[in-house]
């Protein structure tokens, strides 16, 4: 049940964020996060932390959100979980870039662009393509940006052929 529970209160605090209370997010994911953690389940706590330093980047939480993304890919590497590494890294990327460290940005970016790829996740593939696309238009690499936008596009264009295809 509170399993269950640290699952439920991840995705309330993910649909919270969305809906822009991102403090009310914050509140369910820190819960949700110490619920896994009590638990053992380092499934649901990369999760939160993934989820959380989402959220606080948004919030504009620096330095919280890098605690987070930090935390997210060790729990992340620890476990082996390569999916949760590659969306780790992601957003630990996006909390970099940030902070306006634009090297360690790319280089986090080209690391889960590895994963996502390897494990075809490719929704988290194409939001770190986009990611990156921005670190380089940030230093006046337009260029090379638009032609990651252009595989992002690429990914949801097939993506959404896909799913057109699957509902006829």
């Amino acid at each position: 049940e509170k399993l269950a529970l640290a699952d439920v209160l991840s995705r309330a605090g993910e649909v919270k964020a969305a809906m822009g209370r991102g403090q009310e997010a914050v509140v369910d994911l820190t819960e949700a996060k110490q619920l896994a953690s009590g638990l053992g389940d380092r499934v649901a706590l990369a999760t939160a932390h993934e989820r959380l330093a989402q959220v606080q980047l948004q919030l504009g939480d620096l330095d919280a959100a890098d605690v987070e993304s930090r935390a997210a890919v060790a729990v992340s590497e620890a476990v082996g979980l390569r999916v949760h590494i590659g969306c780790g890294y992601r957003v630990k990327a996006e909390v970099v870039a940030a902070l306006g460290q634009a090297a360690q940005a790319e280089d986090d970016f080209r690391r889960a662009i590895d994963i996502l790829a390897a494990v075809k996740h490719e929704v988290e593939l194409a939001r770190a393509y986009q990611g990156l696309a921005q670190v380089k238009e940030r230093a006046g690499l337009a260029a090379d940006a638009q032609k990651l936008r252009h595989r992002a596009a690429d990914i949801f264009n097939r993506l959404r052929g896909a799913a057109a295809t699957a509902t006829e």
